[in-house]
């Protein structure tokens, strides 16, 4: 393998993992959105984890 190759691999590693960091990121944020959405529309935050398959305390942490 030349230095060239290598490089590029590299450079294909480092994006590939940045890419995966930012869907989870998007991820996460989305969920946070849907767990704030459902507690303002009057859901306990026991609703919410059971729909959500999210822990109770993950959910409380989300809405205070």
């Amino acid at each position: 393998m030349t230095g060239k190759t290598a490089k590029l691999q590299q450079k294909i590693i480092q994006i590939s993992s940045s890419s995966a960091r930012g869907r989870a990121e998007g991820e996460a944020t989305a969920e946070t959105k849907i767990v704030l959405n459902m507690h303002n529309n009057g859901l306990t935050p026991e609703q919410i984890a059971a729909f959500t398959n999210k822990n109770i305390d993950d959910v409380k942490a989300i809405i205070a």
